[in-house]
């Protein structure tokens, strides 16, 4: 079992932590047919078949060297923007993909905001849906987006866009750099959230450049702050933990990743025990 930290478990019991969610928690659902939303990688891969050869080896080559954004962009302008939307709408919409167990985990978690990398719309509906419409859902091209954190609302912030507005989905390089530019508030917005909360990322990776830049300024800027807290399977080397450790701030959880992650669903059921407890006693004691 995921063994918890219990700084964590107090700072999601106070409702101090914002939990954000990468593309390895979607992964969990299944759609028609038993499809999976597919990983990043595995989008390029698939739309690079749909490509020219001569754009076909580029994107390839790309994604060899692991340069995934740049990956994107080519793919994005071999295709046809018509022929781009149809494949978006593919791999992420006509699958109707089921919210997964850990979907709901990580609802019953109650904290007030939770961030997600992913333009999917599985943990949107599943929250929606839970609460009956009480969640709010904002995107990073939500200009009041702080007015509502300021506010008691439990909230999913949307930091790279929607399925529902594809032409402001965060995905190519060029994405990233309009998306900064043009959005510098919401990056802003971040910034502060992730110096004054606790974040616990569940499927995420850190090669997300928005992530990792964040980070990388919190360190810089306030070496001395609290961790955040990275749940992560176990096949991360000792040389790649000791490093996120020292250069982002971040406390590695890790779990055994065998059976399709099934020990993180079962680990975050474990989490909303501990942290529910911890609220019952601060009830009692009223130390709020």
């Amino acid at each position: 079992m995921i063994a918890w930290p219990s700084a964590l478990v107090e700072e999601l019991a106070r409702r101090r932590a914002i939990i954000f969610l990468g593309s390895g928690v979607s992964r969990q659902s299944v759609g028609l047919g038993a499809k999976r939303p597919p990983l990043w990688k595995e989008f390029l891969q698939a739309g690079a078949t749909r490509c020219e050869r001569v754009a076909k080896r580029e994107i390839d080559a790309l994604i060899k060297a692991g340069d995934l954004l740049t990956a994107c962009e080519v793919l994005k302008d071999a295709l046809r923007p018509a022929d781009w939307a149809s494949f978006i709408q593919e791999e992420f919409v006509q699958p109707q993909y089921e919210a997964a167990a850990i979907h709901n985990h990580v609802f019953r978690l109650d904290a007030r905001l939770v961030v997600t990398q992913n333009f999917d719309k599985i943990y949107d509906l599943h929250a929606e849906s839970q609460s009956h419409g009480t969640v709010l859902i904002k995107s990073y091209t939500d200009h009041d987006a702080a007015e509502f954190i300021r506010r008691r609302n439990r909230l999913v912030l949307k930091a790279h866009g929607s399925i529902d507005s594809p032409q402001h989905m965060v995905f190519t390089r060029g994405d990233y750099a309009r998306a900064r530019n043009h959005y510098a508030g919401f990056y802003a917005l971040l910034d502060g959230l992730i110096l004054t909360h606790t974040c616990l990322f569940v499927g995420c990776g850190m090669a997300d450049p928005d992530i990792s830049m964040m980070l990388e300024r919190a360190v810089q800027l306030h070496p001395t702050t609290m961790p955040h807290y990275l749940v992560a399977g176990d096949k991360m080397s000792s040389q790649l933990r000791a490093a996120y450790e020292r250069i982002l701030n971040l406390n590695i959880i890790q779990y055994d990743s065998g059976s399709n992650h099934a020990e993180l669903a079962r680990g975050i059921d474990a989490l909303k025990t501990l942290v529910d407890a911890r609220r019952d006693e601060m009830a009692i004691s009223r130390e709020w």
